[in-house]
């Protein structure tokens, strides 16, 4: 049947002057890497897996999993513009990586992503921490908590270590005001695939 389906695919090509470089193949024999995912076949046993993928069964799955190189290329990124701009505000850093975050985590939304946006996650938060140490030099480690991850009273999940800045302006109104802004959490990314899609039924 591949045989006939990569024929039909050739021909369907060839009258619109295109080729098929691709080659068919099953999961179980390798990973397929598309689009940034890499999709894997599992033999699905429960276990301590399944309050990973939120799944009480023992079918096998197909796993779809950000690869590792789409990681390492935005956490190259967000490196660079940390080391590089410790004479910015914490505010000013953060408008400038927040949409970087914003657009990798929706992206990677799909499949079994969140332990890849954790690990994002905690890479941002070395990244911060780091930031504000080599900013400010002389202050102790509870300073740098206390006014940039701690003292928070909002109602937003996971704000109370989250990376944040001030901006300060004045007006005629107001003498002096501060407006935050907040690092964006990439685990607070809704995942918009349902795990329970992966099952592949028994018959």
């Amino acid at each position: 049947i591949h045989t006939y389906i990569k024929t039909a695919i050739q021909n369907f090509l060839n009258e619109r002057g295109l080729t098929l470089t691709t080659k068919i193949t099953t999961l179980k024999q390798e990973k397929l890497k598309f689009l940034g995912y890499e999709f894997v076949y599992k033999i699905f046993w429960g276990g301590e897996d399944k309050n990973i993928f939120q799944i009480n069964t023992n079918n096998n799955i197909i796993l779809m999993i950000p690869q590792k190189e789409k990681l390492k290329e935005i956490t190259k990124i967000l490196k660079t513009i940390f080391h590089k701009n410790t004479h910015l505000s914490a505010a000013e850093i953060i408008l400038k990586v927040n949409p970087i975050i914003q657009k990798w985590s929706a992206y990677f939304s799909l499949g079994q992503s969140y332990n890849c946006r954790q690990h994002l996650k905690r890479y941002l938060y070395l990244l911060s921490w780091n930031w504000a140490r080599k900013k400010h030099q002389r202050w102790g480690k509870r300073k740098i908590a206390h006014y940039y991850f701690l003292k928070n009273n909002s109602k937003i999940k996971n704000r109370k270590w989250t990376f944040r800045g001030f901006f300060n302006y004045k007006s005629r109104d107001v003498h002096k005001s501060q407006k935050v802004l907040y690092l964006i959490v990439p685990t607070n990314i809704r995942q918009t695939y349902n795990p329970n899609w992966i099952k592949i039924p028994k018959n």
